[in-house]
């Protein structure tokens, strides 16, 4: 039997997710933060400062599939140190019926072993092939959505630094890099200033902060800023639109 893990990262004294409640906070935050489902195109683009677990990339994977929905993605992500595959294992857990099944839940982790299995600096990556159901008694060729994950082992404002010089430019942006009092560096000025170079204009992000420096640091690369309710007990999140104004 697998014992199940608090979603706790020690090294920030911080959680990954809610407790409990991961995968809808995950899907309300950053999911329909992104208004994804009315605007993901055949070639979308995410970009995610926090990759964690990687809860918010599979409950993206799995809310389009149940959708029917395919295409391509480019998903590139950020940790300096993701947790071990049984640790992750553990924290998803709880969740495996919401992300598809056991079956989905061990090719997932199958994944995430090959994602982070060499601790080096730099990109790591590995291309997902996820099938889209049919719907029965429909005649249908089976699609699937393919999916290119690269993930950068380090520190973020290196991975957007890196994105930028590659002129990478991302439909939308998961912000999830832990408490910006604890994670400073996750939200410094010249990080979001690179990060909005490295937006297409009218791209989205979404982020379960509503701090105060949060959301003029911003406003002040470009971003439209807006509160919306925040999941659970937390009263506010931001959405933000990416206008292209305000970086020199």
């Amino acid at each position: 039997m697998i014992q199940e893990q608090v979603p706790f990262n020690p090294t920030y004294d911080d959680w990954y997710f809610s407790p409990g409640s991961g995968y809808d906070e995950s899907l309300y935050v950053f999911y329909e933060g992104n208004e994804i489902s009315s605007r993901f195109s055949p070639a979308f683009r995410v970009g995610e400062i926090g990759f964690g677990t990687g809860l918010n990339l599979w409950v993206l994977l799995h809310e389009l599939s149940s959708l029917g929905i395919s295409g391509s993605l480019d998903f590139r992500t950020v940790d300096e140190a993701p947790p071990k595959p049984r640790v992750v294992e553990q924290i998803l857990h709880p969740y495996i019926d919401q992300l598809g099944g056991p079956q989905e839940h061990s090719r997932y982790l199958d994944y995430y072993q090959s994602l982070t299995s060499e601790e080096n600096e730099g990109w790591h990556s590995v291309d997902l092939e996820i099938p889209i159901p049919i719907e029965p008694n429909q005649p249908q060729t089976p699609s699937k959505m393919i999916v290119s994950l690269a993930l950068w082992r380090g520190e973020a404002s290196d991975m957007v630094t890196a994105l930028q010089k590659e002129g990478w430019l991302a439909d939308g942006w998961f912000l999830d890099g832990h408490d910006p009092k604890k994670n400073p560096k996750a939200w410094s000025d010249e990080l979001l200033k690179t990060l909005a170079r490295c937006t297409k204009v009218g791209g989205t992000l979404a982020t379960y902060s509503a701090a105060g420096r949060v959301k003029t640091g911003l406003r002040e690369v470009g971003f439209e800023v807006r509160r919306r309710k925040g999941f659970g007990t937390k009263r506010h999140m931001v959405q933000g639109w990416y206008r292209g104004t305000g970086i020199d």
